[in-house]
């Protein structure tokens, strides 16, 4: 009964939430699923905020035993700690406030600047393999698009030509973005996939073993 009950709960509770969406249907409409749905969905919400806190007190829980225990590594834990202290302080003045600004502009904003040019060398180790690869047309197709996309990002292209500027916008905006879409409904349906498995309770053992 302890295993079968969540099941239960979660396939009725995954099944509301999912005929809810059908709003144009009048049959659903008349049992209140949409609002039912949205009672759900706000519920989630709610645990989701909760189960946040007690994510933030875990890891703070953590790393102050770290620093107690001068466990190597224990500055890094005293710099998250510190962080997390500031940043809850500066936004008890609200979202909007200055000293909340001014941390994600100055603090934040480069930080992840950083993380997204860290990529630049996950893209030079990809290209390096794709060297190894038997068929060297795939090699020169990929050497010539990265060239030319690049020539295109430089400010000499629009000195040099504004076709080249039009022609690298049109590789982002068209072959880059199907590519993009392509992998994006990929993920969209093994996200459906993996859901309807949890609703119907065929990942029940993984979750309740």
């Amino acid at each position: 009964m302890r295993r079968v009950l969540p099941s239960v709960v979660m396939m009725a509770t995954g099944f509301i939430v999912l005929l809810g969406q059908f709003t144009q249907v009048d049959m659903f409409n008349a049992l209140n699923l949409p609002q039912l749905s949205g009672l759900f969905v706000n519920w989630a919400s709610i645990l989701f905020a909760f189960a946040l806190v007690l994510g933030l007190l875990n890891l703070l829980a953590v790393h102050v035993n770290r620093i107690r225990q001068r466990i190597e590594g224990w500055p890094y834990s005293l710099v998250l700690v510190a962080t997390v202290f500031v940043v809850l302080c500066a936004g008890l003045n609200g979202v909007n406030s200055l000293s909340l600004n001014w941390i994600f502009r100055n603090v934040q904003v480069p930080l992840q600047a950083t993380l997204l040019s860290l990529l630049v060398f996950f893209i030079a180790s990809a290209a390096f393999r794709v060297y190894r690869l038997p068929s060297s047309r795939a090699v020169l197709v990929m050497l010539a698009v990265a060239a030319f996309v690049l020539l295109g990002q430089m400010p000499l292209a629009d000195s040099l030509s504004l076709d080249l500027v039009g022609a690298t916008q049109w590789v982002r905006d068209v072959p880059a973005v199907a590519g993009a879409r392509g992998i994006m409904l990929g993920v969209a349906l093994g996200t459906i996939a993996t859901g309807l498995r949890i609703i119907l309770g065929l990942e029940r053992e993984k979750f309740f073993s």
